[in-house]
């Protein structure tokens, strides 16, 4: 199941061990989905932590 919402996804981010995953509610890894928030995520240099990762996009327009 994927919870889609108005303005994105519902993930629990993990890191552990200098790897990270993207949770979905489902128990779904979709990391590959987001590379640049895995790579940002990875830069924190954690042992290891569980979060709740926010990504926020702009229209191209601008307007939203």
């Amino acid at each position: 199941m994927i919870e889609t919402k108005l303005d994105g996804y519902r993930l629990l981010a993990r890191i552990e061990k200098g790897h990270v995953r993207h949770f979905t509610r489902g128990g779904h890894d979709w990391a590959a989905r987001f590379p640049v928030l895995v790579d940002e995520l990875k830069a924190l240099a954690l042992p290891g932590a569980w979060l709740l990762p926010r990504r926020v996009e702009q229209a191209p327009d601008r307007t939203k």
